[in-house]
């Protein structure tokens, strides 16, 4: 685990931010987050085919935190929000998460509480496994080699040129590059732009007479874009780019492709991927233990360097969440 990380998170318990300052709200806050880090800490300990329980019930903790800081009536969380009617998949990129239908700000579940304190969208319908995995920045190129992900949209990087953050840029627009390892030509990218969110208000740069033509960048050829800037000003365009393209806790801009029809924030979907794999480590532990089969499952190799990540990115993810000063 990163400590320098938690060294922010820590800290954070003598001031909470926000709501969790309040009586009984930080005890909750306190204690959930002592709890987060205890349970993390026994998931980097833990093989891979137990890692998915304490992963998963380390960020339910630190969501109770989260809910603790951001919820302003209702904040105590009751129940999951989620389920996996079928865990018999063969295929854990197969496997289904349901949300709970139509749920009440009253009575906040656990993936919809923490969605609402962070003012995240959250699905209606049910999502695949795979196409949570492949949403992820930085996670989805864990993923790149194996198959059967191309049904799936992937996150793309977005490169911003430096001018766009100062005054010699246009400024009723902002200007970016759009990496994709599927398009590594560039081009090709503007076929698939429509899974993605905003795809109304973006202009693809053209060459006349040459049509759509990539644009050298040191992540790879890039799709050359403009969105409309909020602002006519240089805060305008920043505030742009946080909307459309927010950045990884590490600094780098992503366009994440919608999930069922959604935005859903790198923090959801990480808890709804966890909860799936802790479901069939806890419900089918002998059809997990086969998915984590070195020798004869093509994604098992994959799946442990996921849970790897998942370590490294989670506390980054949650002190972005209670402290967004603190991350870089």
């Amino acid at each position: 685990m990163d400590n320098e990380t938690f060294f922010y998170i820590r800290r954070t318990r003598a001031h909470p931010p926000r709501l969790a300052s309040q009586a009984p709200r930080r005890a909750t806050y306190t204690t959930a987050l002592e709890q987060f880090e205890e349970l993390l800490g026994a998931a980097e300990a833990a093989s891979p085919g137990v890692r998915p329980l304490p992963l998963f019930y380390a960020l339910s903790q630190a969501g109770r935190a989260i809910a603790a800081a951001g919820l302003p009536d209702a904040w105590k969380l009751r129940g999951h929000g989620l389920s996996c009617p079928d865990l018999s998949l063969p295929n854990v990129l197969d496997l289904e998460i349901e949300f709970r239908t139509k749920p009440k700000r009253e009575s906040p579940d656990s993936f919809h509480g923490v969605a609402w304190a962070t003012h995240g969208e959250t699905p209606s319908t049910p999502v695949k496994l795979g196409a949570l995995w492949m949403a992820l920045p930085d996670a989805c190129s864990l993923l790149e080699e194996a198959d059967q992900i191309e049904q799936w949209p992937e996150a793309l990087l977005v490169v911003v040129p430096e001018t766009t953050a100062s005054r010699l840029e246009r400024f009723d627009r902002v200007t970016a590059g759009v990496v994709s390892r599927r398009h590594p030509d560039g081009a090709s990218l503007v076929n698939v732009l429509d899974k993605y969110p905003y795809a109304c208000e973006t202009q693809i740069q053209e060459v006349p007479g040459a049509g759509v033509v990539a644009t050298w960048t040191p992540a790879g050829d890039a799709l050359t874009v403009h969105w409309p800037a909020e602002t006519k000003d240089l805060a305008g365009r920043v505030s742009t780019l946080d909307r459309i393209v927010p950045t990884t806790p590490g600094g780098a801009r992503w366009w994440r492709p919608l999930v069922a029809g959604v935005q859903m924030s790198d923090l959801t979907m990480w808890w709804a991927l966890l909860f799936g794999l802790s479901m069939l480590a806890r419900y089918e532990p002998a059809g997990w233990n086969a998915m984590l089969d070195l020798d004869s499952d093509p994604h098992a190799a994959h799946l442990v360097r996921l849970m790897d990540d998942a370590i490294e990115v989670l506390p980054a993810l949650v002190l972005q969440v209670l402290e967004p000063s603190y991350v870089a």
